[in-house]
């Protein structure tokens, strides 16, 4: 897997990849629309307290809801995560496309399958793999090494326009998701069950490796 990249007072931001900033402002957006009733219970349910004066099993009640929206707020707030910088993906590698956790690896035939679980509070991103991927009936797919990589969750927002380049920000998943990659056994995988993956941060694979191994 790959690693944080420690920050130094030598680091340059060349060394980091931004997100865009249309695709901070659609993640903001998505999560301003879905704190509108959090934010209207709040503001109802306070009015309601004051206006209710003393204290009475009615004002209790509206206490109890002004809780219960922040509650919801905050929430919403954890189910937005994201990172608008990551480290710049490395040549010859192909990165997680999700964050969230290796739920299970399989191998069948000639094919290994990776299974990696999103869950709520993990960030929304999903991010290109590798440079030469395409997207093909909402499956991203890598023609040359033969991997196909698809999703179900939730909800899956498409980012217009998205540069299909490594580590770039490609599509959003919100809330609860899956990811299921199927490649080559030949391909040297470097996950392993249970471990925590970043979105275009951790390895599944280095091809350079697979080259020197060839040779």
């Amino acid at each position: 897997m790959s690693t944080y990249k420690p920050q130094t007072s030598q680091t340059k931001m060349s060394d980091y990849l931004l997100s865009e900033g249309d695709v901070l402002r659609k993640i903001k957006k998505l999560q301003y629309r879905a704190q509108i009733l959090p934010l209207v219970l709040i503001a109802f349910s306070f009015w309601m307290t004051i206006t209710f004066g003393p204290i009475s099993w009615i004002r209790i009640v509206f206490m109890i809801l002004t809780a219960a929206g922040l509650i919801g707020f905050i929430i919403t707030s954890l189910q937005f995560r994201y990172r608008n910088r990551i480290p710049m993906p490395q040549p010859d590698s192909i990165y997680c496309p999700i964050s969230g956790k290796v739920h299970n690896i399989k191998v069948i035939g000639n094919k290994t399958i990776v299974e990696i679980i999103k869950h709520s509070f993990d960030t929304v991103e999903i991010r290109c793999p590798a440079d030469n991927c395409i997207v093909e009936a909402g499956e991203l797919i890598l023609p040359k090494e033969d991997i196909r990589i698809s999703f179900s969750a939730e909800r899956i927002v498409r980012i217009e326009n998205a540069r299909m380049k490594a580590g770039e920000v490609i599509f959003l998943m919100l809330g609860k998701g899956r990811c299921r990659i199927e490649m080559p056994k030949k391909l040297p995988l470097l996950l392993k069950s249970g471990d925590a993956v970043s979105a275009g941060e951790s390895r599944i694979c280095i091809l350079k490796e697979l080259s020197f191994q060839s040779e």
